[in-house]
């Protein structure tokens, strides 16, 4: 079903991880429209994902029996937990979209699910008990000190650049409130006209012809690649590189560009798309709406006359807007937003972007001086 999610209250949780599985969610199923309307397509994506990565923190992280058995009263231990395994292990369809690649360790006990012992029982009929003994010996053959030390470090190494990206995002963050305490914040997603649906109904038929495909490809292979075509994202990078060069060198009239950042995203319906973080001078009050309109026509420059131009509002982005120093809320909003965009890539990654850099960040310096 489509929503509409205020993407704060929606990664406003303590569960760190949770919220990254749910950054991803969103930025998966987006649509944008070009009636100018955005639309989320709910799944279980999140759910899924953080009980993979749950699952595989404890099948590689701990030597503890994971569904221990009391014979004597014929009870398991972890029962609830139990059953979504074997919902994993038995469920026909691909757990994990056929865009998104999961991390060595989700990968590595996943595929252990699907092709041991406990994918062969059947949920309706089979004993508790005897299904976990399935999965704890599906989880102990996992647990050899080669297969685990391999799926720990594939599994850093993995992780390695997710982190670093997020390090390089609170760096240009945090030049940005130190030279200009009071900014003007703005969230901007940029897509290319012709890959858009023209509305939700057309976003809808195109979200189920994509769900169809997923089912095509289960019975043809569960390997198929994409369905993205290279030059989409080939155009995609190359207009980014000249919004980048747009930014840097084009003063607008309603305020100075303190600093950016831009995140090449995939949408399983639409393709790959950019979210720009825009910085600019606060002192002059929120010019969000002139800034918008400038801001489109380089976005239109930058893709020779197809650009889409979407603005989040502050209902959906809680920390759009002037931010003054005392706004700390919206500051840290503002970072967490971030750190689940960049850290949501220890996990899960999309298949097209993958061999690719998804973030760019401007350079204070640079900027400051091309803009004088």
């Amino acid at each position: 079903m489509p929503a509409h999610p205020d993407v704060g209250e929606q990664l406003a949780s303590t569960n760190k991880i949770y919220a990254y599985a749910k950054q991803a969610g969103i930025t998966l199923n987006v649509a944008h429209c070009l009636d100018g309307r955005a639309h989320w397509f709910i799944d279980r994506f999140p759910q899924t994902t953080y009980a993979l990565i749950k699952l595989g923190g404890q099948v590689f992280g701990s030597d503890r029996e994971l569904f221990p058995i009391d014979y004597r009263s014929g009870k398991v231990g972890n029962e609830a937990q139990l059953m979504g395994v074997i919902r994993m292990a038995t469920q026909l369809e691909p757990l994990i979209p056929r865009d998104i690649v999961p991390a060595p360790i989700i990968e590595m006990t996943l595929s252990r699910l699907r092709s041991g012992r406990l994918a062969e029982v059947n949920a309706l009929t089979g004993s508790l008990i005897e299904s976990a003994e399935r999965a704890n010996e599906d989880v102990n053959n996992l647990r050899y000190e080669g297969t685990r030390n391999s799926a720990k470090e594939r599994t850093r190494a993995w992780q390695r650049g997710a982190e670093e990206s997020n390090a390089r995002l609170d760096a240009c963050i945090g030049d940005a409130f130190a030279h200009q305490p009071n900014l003007l914040a703005m969230k901007l997603d940029l897509s290319i006209k012709e890959y858009l649906p023209a509305n939700q109904q057309q976003a809808y038929s195109m979200y189920e012809r994509e769900f169809e495909q997923r089912h095509h490809d289960l019975q043809e292979s569960l390997g198929t690649a994409p369905w993205l075509p290279h030059d989409r994202l080939d155009r995609m990078l190359a207009s980014c590189d000249a919004f980048r060069a747009k930014l840097a060198h084009t003063r607008l009239s309603h305020a100075r560009l303190v600093n950016y950042i831009l995140v090449l995203k995939f949408s399983r319906i639409t393709g790959p798309y950019l979210t720009a973080v825009l910085l600019y001078d606060g002192s002059h009050g929120d010019v969000s709406v002139p800034l918008f309109v400038e801001l489109s026509r380089l976005w239109d420059d930058a893709t020779a006359g197809s650009g889409f131009c979407y603005r989040w509002n502050e209902v959906q982005c809680p920390w759009g807007g002037l931010i003054k120093p005392s706004d700390e809320k919206k500051r840290v909003a503002l970072l967490f937003e971030l750190e689940c965009s960049a850290l949501s890539g220890k996990y899960v990654r999309a298949k097209p972007t993958l061999a690719v850099p998804t973030f760019a960040t401007g350079e204070w310096d640079k900027l400051s001086e091309a803009q004088s």
